[in-house]
C-alpha cells in the first residue's frame, strides 16, 4: 500500500488493519510459548455459542470442569464474548507436513497448496492452521482446516440477525470445550463487527455529536475572532479618522498647489508670448502684441492667404471667440496690458501681396 492509498483509507479500515497486524503478532508471540503455558494463560472460562434448531444456545466451560454449564442471558451481550462452534461437517480437517517455518509462512504455503488439498480455488475457501511439533525435527504437524467461505458468509449473517458477531469462529473439543481455529480472523472480516463491541447506532449518535460541536465551536471561534477584530477597530479609530482628515488636507493641498501652477502658467506673457509665435508662421509680422491677462490684441501684417485669426483659435491658450476688431482693450483689468512691439518681418519676399490685421481673441479659463 503506498502513502496515498493509505491517506484515502478510511478509519474503519485502518483500525481493522491495526486490529488484525496486532492479533497476528501476538499470535506469533504465543508461538514461541510452550503448549502447557498458553493453556494456562487462557481464561478461566470459555463461553460456547451453538446454533440447534436455529435457535442460539451459550454453554460455558469453566477451568477444572469437564461438563459444560449452560448461560442464560441476551445473545446480543452474550454472541461478542463467545466462541462460536460450527458444526464438523461444515470443515474439512488436513493433517499436512510442512518444514519448520514461521507462521506466516506456513499460511503462504497451505494458500499455494489449496488447489491440491481441495476442490476449491484459494479465494473460494477460508483455512486456518494449528501448528504441533512432528515426530521429526525438521518437520512440523501442521493441521489445515477449511471451510467455503460461501458457508462462512452465510453463518455471519444469520449470527448478525441475533444483533453482533461471535468473539471467534471455529470448531471445539466436545470434551473440554478447547477451542480450535479461528475463520473470523483468517477471512479478515470487517463491516458487520460492532466495532470495540458499540453498536452503529451509538457511533452514529457520538459522530452527530461530534460534528455538532465542531460546528458550535468554528462559530465560536469566529464569534471571537470578530469581537477582538472590532475591539482593534475601535482602538484604532481615533488614529484612523486623524489620517483620513491629514490625507484631505493634503489632497486638497495638492490641488490648490497645481491650480496656483496652472495660473502661474497662464498668467506669464512669456507663454502667450510663445503660443503666438508657434501659431503664426514666419510670413507674418506682428508689431505690435497687448495681453491684459484674458485677451491677447495682435496687430500686424501678413499674407492675404494666412487666417491670422484661425491659427490663434487653434492654440491651446485660445478660446476661440474672438473678440471685435473695434473694442479696445480695457486699461482697468485684473493684469495690467503688457505690450510687445515686434520688427516688421524681413523674410517676407516683396511680390508676396499682404495685408495688415488687427485681431483680439480671448484665453481659457484658469481651470
Amino acid at each position: 500500500m503506498n502513502v496515498k492509498a493509505l491517506l484515502n483509507t478510511d478509519v474503519s479500515t485502518l483500525l481493522s488493519g491495526a486490529q488484525s497486524f496486532w492479533n497476528w503478532w501476538i499470535g506469533e508471540l504465543c508461538m514461541l510459548l510452550p503448549p502447557s503455558w498458553r493453556q494456562a494463560g487462557g481464561r478461566k472460562s470459555r463461553l460456547i455459542a451453538e446454533l440447534k434448531e436455529g435457535k442460539l444456545s451459550f454453554h460455558e466451560y469453566r477451568r477444572g470442569l469437564a461438563v459444560a454449564m449452560p448461560r442464560q442471558g441476551a445473545a446480543t451481550r452474550l454472541l461478542p464474548n463467545a466462541f462460536f462452534a460450527l458444526p464438523p461437517a461444515s470443515v474439512l480437517v488436513r493433517d499436512v507436513p510442512y518444514p519448520p517455518l514461521p507462521l506466516a509462512d506456513l499460511r503462504r504455503m497451505a494458500a499455494l497448496d489449496m488447489d491440491r488439498l481441495t476442490p476449491f480455488r484459494s479465494e473460494e475457501v477460508v483455512f486456518d492452521l494449528d501448528v504441533r511439533p512432528g515426530k521429526e525435527s525438521a518437520k512440523k504437524q501442521v493441521t489445515v482446516a477449511i471451510m467455503r467461505r460461501s458457508v462462512l458468509d452465510d453463518m455471519l449473517a444469520r449470527l448478525w440477525s441475533f444483533g453482533a458477531e461471535p468473539r471467534a469462529i471455529g470448531l471445539i473439543d466436545r470434551h473440554d470445550g478447547m477451542p480450535r481455529f479461528d475463520f473470523l480472523a483468517a477471512a479478515g472480516v470487517s463491516g458487520r463487527k460492532p466495532l470495540f463491541g458499540v453498536k452503529p447506532l451509538y457511533w452514529w449518535l457520538a459522530a452527530t455529536f461530534l460534528f455538532v460541536g465542531n460546528i458550535a465551536l468554528l462559530i465560536a471561534k469566529d464569534a471571537y475572532s470578530v469581537a477582538n477584530l472590532q475591539s482593534v477597530v475601535e482602538t484604532q479609530r481615533g488614529s484612523v479618522v486623524l489620517a483620513s482628515s491629514l490625507r484631505r488636507k493634503v489632497e486638497q493641498e495638492a490641488r490648490n498647489r497645481s491650480a496656483v501652477v496652472n495660473s502661474l502658467k497662464r498668467a506669464s506673457p512669456l507663454a502667450v508670448l510663445d503660443a503666438a509665435t508657434r501659431a503664426l508662421p514666419d510670413t507674418v509680422s506682428v508689431r505690435q502684441l497687448e495681453w491684459n491677462g484674458k485677451r491677447v490684441h495682435l496687430v500686424g501684417n501678413g499674407p492675404q492667404t494666412v487666417d491670422v485669426l484661425a491659427l490663434l483659435n487653434a492654440t491651446a491658450l485660445v478660446k476661440g471667440i474672438p473678440d471685435s476688431p473695434e473694442k479696445p482693450v480695457r486699461p482697468d483689468s485684473p493684469h495690467p496690458p503688457v505690450v510687445a512691439q515686434a520688427a516688421p518681418a524681413s523674410s517676407i519676399p516683396a511680390s508676396v501681396p499682404t495685408e495688415a490685421f488687427d485681431v483680439t481673441v480671448n484665453l481659457k479659463a484658469t481651470p
